[in-house]
């Protein structure tokens, strides 16, 4: 017979491999160790797991199974371990910090929406090319771009710049925030302040041939749809971060109200809005789920909508993360594997580390499977400790087991990273929630 534990292994093999994975990317990112001096590591590590599973499987023994998961890990560690070496722009060839020369003209694309809530508009670019000594050569690397507000380009939008960005410097102080650290994981290596008339557009960009730049072309309709029909300013921006996830339009007062009160994460776009629509999906859709050939149609309509909403929000990286998820479990059901939705999460989280081994140490993308996880782990249980016989009752102590088990999951980095804890959080919740749903869903259809 199968140990319980192999089997509890066997029915979620993305928890051990995302976890394996994980460990790797951050175990690496602090000791900085060359993937060259890791890749004889690898080959052993895949040797004796092809050994394992070849051999060493066949004796029907629980404790020789131990080889080809310890194999299987170590595998699994040092794929992460290289793979955030070999992501680093520190190790990239031809990047911009390594550049040694002078610049006197550079050319950068426009790769975010520009962000105009502060002094300056803020908008992020890629450079391809630098002019020094007369010559224009390749290079790569991100440079955040401060322009005047009344002038910022585009999404996508391509730039003839005059002038040397500025590297981004370290902190001065002890124990200050490291923003050098902080953007160097986002890739972003410098900066720049442009004043007017120091730089130009080349062309039209490629905004409109891209996926990005129709999910900022949809978003700028809606915004511009709300602020037709919606007079008055509070409104209109809690509307707006609702709907697109844009939070640049909230005075810092209700901003800081909604901090204080636990409830800041119904203003960000993220798996709570993603989850509302997909309940909403599995609702609407139930009649016509019965039947296979309309079964089979259902689960493609949910993708499709759930695709759409992304697009609309500006594909954020935390609907981004939500919506995958999701994707996954319909996949799942679609193939007739009722797998746990841990397994679901997951996936998704390795999934998105694959594509961006920084993402561990994104504190929005930490809360997010930290309030997912707190769910499916302590919500269940939590709810279990009262019972009540009528709706009402029950469905607001639903809410307020979400909330709480939400709030234990996020509670460690909510301390570490913020320094406080929301004590307003069940009222608020049991207050927003409900709104948040009904916003959703009708602003959505």
């Amino acid at each position: 017979p199968i140990h319980s534990t192999t089997l509890y292994w066997i029915l979620y093999p993305f928890i051990r491999s995302a976890i394996s994975f994980a460990w790797g990317i951050l175990v690496n990112y602090h000791t900085k160790i060359s993937a060259i001096f890791l890749l004889g590591p690898l080959l052993c590590s895949l040797i004796i797991f092809y050994l394992s599973r070849r051999y060493v499987s066949k004796v029907h023994f629980y404790n020789f199974n131990i080889y080809i998961s310890l194999s299987a890990f170590s595998t699994l560690f040092l794929l992460g371990s290289i793979y955030v070496d070999t992501r680093d722009i520190s190790n990239v060839e031809n990047h911009i910090l390594d550049w040694g020369g002078n610049i006197e003209y550079y050319i950068t694309q426009t790769i975010s929406a520009p962000d105009t809530s502060g002094r300056y508009c803020k908008v992020l670019s890629r450079v391809s090319r630098v002019r020094s000594d007369n010559k224009w050569q390749h290079i790569r690397g991100k440079v955040l771009l401060y322009l005047p507000k009344q002038e910022y380009p585009h999404f996508g939008k391509s730039l003839m710049i005059c002038g040397p960005p500025q590297k981004i410097q370290p902190p001065k102080n002890p124990d200050e925030f490291d923003y050098q650290k902080y953007m160097h994981i986002k890739g972003i290596s410098h900066q720049h302040f442009i004043k007017t008339g120091s730089y130009f557009e080349i062309d039209q960009g490629v905004a409109k041939s891209s996926l990005k730049g129709l999910a900022l072309r949809i978003r700028d309709l809606i915004t511009r749809f709300l602020d037709k029909t919606i007079k008055d300013k509070n409104t209109k921006a809690i509307m707006l971060a609702l709907l697109t996830g844009q939070r640049d339009y909230i005075d810092n007062g209700n901003y800081s109200t909604f901090i204080q009160t636990g409830i800041i994460h119904v203003l960000a776009i993220s798996g709570l809005h993603v989850g509302i629509i997909y309940v909403f999906l599995v609702f609407i859709l139930k009649p016509i789920s019965r039947r296979k050939w309309s079964r089979f149609f259902s689960y493609c309509l949910k993708i499709i909508i759930l695709i759409t909403f992304a697009l609309m929000t500006g594909l954020s990286p935390s609907v981004m993360r939500a919506t995958l998820m999701f994707i996954i479990m319909i996949i799942g059901e679609m193939l007739n594997r009722n797998s746990h939705i841990l397994n679901s999460v997951f996936s998704s989280f390795f999934l998105l580390l694959v594509f961006n081994p920084f993402k561990l140490f994104d504190v929005g993308f930490q809360l997010s499977y930290s309030a997912v996880l707190g769910i499916i782990l302590f919500q269940p249980l939590i709810y279990q400790l009262l019972k009540f016989r009528f709706i009402i009752p029950n469905w607001i102590w639903k809410l307020v087991s979400v909330s709480i088990a939400a709030q234990l999951g996020t509670l460690p980095f909510s301390f570490y990273y913020f320094k406080q804890f929301p004590t307003y959080f069940i009222p608020g919740n049991i207050l927003a929630i409900p709104f948040v749903t009904i916003v959703t869903i009708l602003g959505f259809t």
